[in-house]
């Protein structure tokens, strides 16, 4: 090689050397810089920073370090998804940083709060790296994630296993802080599964000496509350103090307000009220942080409430709705004062003792302003659970209104804002409760069923909503008049709770809704396989009673006579006996046996003069009477009616039967003297007084009058007593046809005054034109005119006479060929003979044997019964028109 050559080569490798040495200063450089960014907490930058060394310097022998640091970064942004995916993505690079890498991906993951990945990864640490630096923080977090998902005895597992990194570390001053935490972890652990012995020796180990300030409290508070669980309160007392020392001395205002907290929690459990009252107020000064003042105002409204302080419980609250800074805590109080407010309502309402010291606020003012309160709530919360329990107790308010519609709402939309918890299931069972009451079967019954899928993954309370949705749903399927849907759900509550306050109130309502709807078989099966499991059921009797309505269903007298004997042979219960004697009587009757019947009816009067049937059954003996014609025996037994039930339905019906037996046996004083009875009585229902002096009136025109000197006086009498019943009750149908016998009474005065046919027109022609009088009471008034017609013919020439007549025959015709009938209205049968019958009888005088014919072949297509009658007359007939055509 030549001179020149070595020279050169020599160049080359001192060049490429000097390189070498500038770029790995670099390196040095852009390495350091980003551990400053990382060190002062510039998140961000020193990501990015991480980021261009890996790409910049690819080669570098630090690459798996800048990685782990760029991890480290995006964790602390809470990039927790992008800082696993980058260590996983580099995993293979790891080399001896494995440990730190598998440790900061359970780190991400247990601060995301997917704390069973978390678990896993920290596990995998610890299991694999078992001398890594990381094993004990590892052990920490595994046991930390568990018990994030109350998984305490898998914590206690973890950290007592003797084999494990934690049982085996010994406590030096590096590791003192993760085996301090990993102790209180144990503790708590213990105190959860109340292990409380367990508890107390975790937290009195020698581990927990020396502690910093924040460990020192934590501990003193499981102890704390260790010592309530025991029920050791004065100790107890004595460690909430040391709470609350710690707290202060260390200038911590979150631990002091959960102090203080917690002594109020254990004097109110001591009963000392007025001590708890007293302290639960320093939480509520506006140095406490919101989240306890929300904390505190809960406790203390509830610790006053219980008390029935509610003025106290107000005064305490309302600055707080007023004047907290803090909207979240302003928007709770304003609940609370609502939630007091209706509770002080509810009070009223049921007739309670106000509460001490509570100002006298209207009850109506009170739901108002509880009302206002969760309005405000609504508006300005932003909470959706706060709005959704607004939304709920606004609801009750509305129901306590009995304003359904309103409730329904506030129900639906507390159900659809709140979490999924008692308190939801609980706003949809209101909102099912509501629409039920609405007569919105198929939306309440819909609703009861979802309370009944969803209260069981709720638990706790809202299971005791299952059963009263379950019969809700069936009471909502009958009255939809679904039987099968509700037989579905009947299954489903026997099933599920075979022996419950309301299976056999369900059975019972199924089983009548069956037999109503047509299948007395149906329901009766159903009773019957209820009692066969459960005989002894509160509603045994009520289902055996019921058994015998299936079978009156049936028209089966004597099988229900039997059944009712089978009850009275072993129940003991005076009503269950008194309803089965008063039932077995009536079906005797209803099947033909009416003399053991009335020997039965008699009899029940006699065992149950108070029952509440007592007085139906007198009134059967009554009416036995009154269809046998004994009227004596039957006025007597209407009397006992009204004079020894007063009170009864039947009473004001028993004096209208009683004096139409009066007037059945002629005695019109006695008929006026009960009519003016009823009619004087300002509490008989005017439907009653009406029909009362009507009767009167119709028996005074059927009578012979006992004036000789005047024979019409019982007219005259009539017809006051039909014009009152006109002037008192117009605008119904019996005035229309009081209007009927009003023309019915100047007929009659028409014999003595031939004027007064005049005033009979016009009474009938009333009635035809009132809106209000039906078909017979029309049809009638059409016959009474054309009888006026007829009257008035025989005082009149021949030729007027023969337009009356005809004019006469049209009123006749309006009624049989049904030309008065209204829409919908179908005809009376009564009267369209009478029409018709009158109608031919008008005909023959007329000499109109063609339309007399006519009218007869009618009637007898229309009235069968008449056939035998009308032949002589349809023969007659077509003699006439024989002779007529000769």
């Amino acid at each position: 090689m030549t001179r020149l050559r070595i020279i050169l080569l020599l160049t080359v490798v001192l060049l490429g050397l000097s390189a070498r040495a500038g770029t790995e200063a670099e390196e040095k450089r852009a390495f350091a810089a980003a551990l400053k960014s990382f060190e002062g907490e510039f998140w961000a930058r020193a990501e990015q920073e991480w980021r261009d060394y890996t790409i910049k310097f690819p080669l570098s022998p630090q690459v798996a370090e800048a990685v782990l640091y760029q991890a480290r970064a995006l964790i602390e942004q809470g990039n927790y998804a992008g800082a696993v995916q980058l260590l996983q993505e580099n995993q293979a690079q790891a080399g001896n940083r494995l440990d730190e890498y598998l440790f900061w991906i359970a780190e991400a993951r247990f601060r995301a709060e997917q704390y069973t990945a978390a678990a896993q990864a920290f596990e995998r640490v610890a299991r694999e790296f078992p001398e890594s630096p990381r094993a004990l923080e590892s052990v920490l977090g595994q046991a930390s994630s568990r018990g994030r998902q109350k998984q305490w005895n898998q914590v206690i597992a973890i950290l007592r296993d003797p084999d494990g990194v934690f049982q085996r570390t010994t406590p030096d001053p590096s590791n003192r802080l993760l085996v301090a935490r990993g102790q209180l972890l144990l503790g708590e652990a213990y105190l959860a599964v109340q292990e409380y012995a367990a508890a107390r020796q975790a937290l009195d180990d020698p581990r927990l000496d020396q502690l910093d300030p924040l460990l020192a409290w934590q501990r003193e508070y499981l102890l704390a509350r260790t010592l309530l669980a025991l029920d050791q309160l004065p100790d107890a007392l004595a460690s909430s103090s040391n709470l609350v020392s710690l707290a202060t001395s260390n200038n911590r205002p979150n631990l002091l307000a959960e102090a203080i907290l917690f002594q109020g929690q254990v004097l109110e459990k001591m009963d000392r009220v007025d001590q708890s009252v007293s302290v639960y107020r320093q939480n509520l000064s506006t140095n406490t942080p919101p989240a306890a003042q929300r904390q505190t105002l809960m406790r203390l409204s509830d610790l006053l409430i219980s008390r029935n302080r509610l003025a106290e419980a107000r005064q305490a609250i309302e600055p707080f709705a007023a004047l907290s800074p803090d909207p979240a805590v302003a928007d709770l109080a304003r609940l609370t004062l609502g939630e007091l407010k209706l509770r002080e309502y509810l009070q009223a309402g049921r007739g309670a003792a106000p509460a001490t010291n509570a100002p006298a606020v209207p009850a109506t003012n009170l739901v108002e302003q509880a009302i206002s309160d969760f309005d405000g709530v609504i508006q300005s919360a932003t909470d959706r659970t706060l709005r959704g329990k607004a939304y709920l107790n606004r609801g009750w308010a509305e129901w306590a209104r009995e304003n359904y519609a309103e409730s329904s709402a506030a129900f639906e939309q507390a159900t659809l804002l709140l979490p999924r918890s008692e308190s939801q299931v609980t706003a949809r069972f209101k909102w099912a409760d509501s629409r039920y009451l609405l007569r919105d079967y198929e939306g309440a019954r819909t609703n009861y069923e979802v309370v009944v899928q969803s209260a069981p993954g709720i638990g706790g309370p809202a299971l005791g909503l299952i059963e009263p949705a379950l019969y809700q749903m069936l009471r909502a399927a009958l009255d939809q008049g679904r039987p099968e849907l509700a037989t579905n759900v009947l299954e489903q509550l026997l099933k599920t709770y075979p022996n419950g306050f309301m299976a056999s109130t369900a059975v019972l309502l199924t089983g009548q809704q069956l037999n109503e709807a047509g299948d007395p078989k149906a329901a009766r099966r159903l009773f019957e396989n209820f009692l066969q499991s459960s005989s002894e059921s509160p509603q045994a009797w009520e289902i055996r009673l019921a058994v015998a309505r299936t079978y009156e269903a049936e028209a089966d007298w004597k099988r229900a006579v039997e059944q009712y004997d089978t009850i009275l042979a072993s129940a003991t219960d005076m009503l269950v006996r008194a309803r089965a004697d008063y039932y077995r009587a009536l079906d005797m009757a209803l099947g033909g046996d009416e003399t053991n019947a009335l020997s039965a009816f008699t009899n029940f009067v006699a065992t149950y003069p108070t029952n509440e049937l007592a007085p139906r059954a007198q009134w059967w003996i009554g009416d036995y009477y009154w269809r046998t014609e004994d009227y004596n025996n039957a006025e007597l037994n209407y009397q006992y009616v009204f004079r020894n039930w007063p009170q009864s339905k039947l009473a004001y019906e028993a004096r209208m039967m009683a004096a139409r037996t009066a007037m059945a046996r002629l005695s019109l004083k006695d008929a006026r003297s009960y009519v003016t009875n009823l009619t004087s009585d300002l509490n008989c229902p005017p439907e009653l007084k009406s029909r009362a002096m009507f009767a009167y009136g119709d028996t005074l025109m059927r009578l012979k009058s006992a004036d000789t000197n005047d024979a019409l006086a019982n007219y005259a009498e009539a017809l006051k007593v039909f014009s009152s019943i006109e002037r008192n009750y117009p605008s119904n149908e019996l005035a229309a046809r009081a209007q009927g016998m009003i023309g019915k009474c100047y007929l009659q005065f028409a014999v003595q005054d031939v004027n007064q046919y005049s005033n009979a027109w016009k009474a009938f022609q009333q009635v035809v034109d009132a809106p209000w009088a039906d078909a017979a009471s029309r049809s009638e008034a059409e016959v009474g005119l054309a009888t006026v017609l007829e009257k008035l013919a025989l005082t009149q020439t021949p030729e007027v006479r023969a337009v009356s007549l005809q004019s006469a025959l049209d009123h006749y015709l309006n009624v049989f060929y049904e030309k008065n009938l209204r829409a919908g209205e179908a005809p009376d049968l009564f009267w369209v003979k009478k029409a018709g019958m009158e109608a031919g009888r008008l005909a023959e005088s007329l000499q109109a044997w063609p339309q007399a014919l006519k009218l007869y072949q009618r009637l007898q297509t229309q009235i069968p019964s008449l056939k035998p009658m009308l032949e002589n007359k349809i023969l007659k007939a077509r003699e006439q028109l024989g002779r007529a055509n000769t």
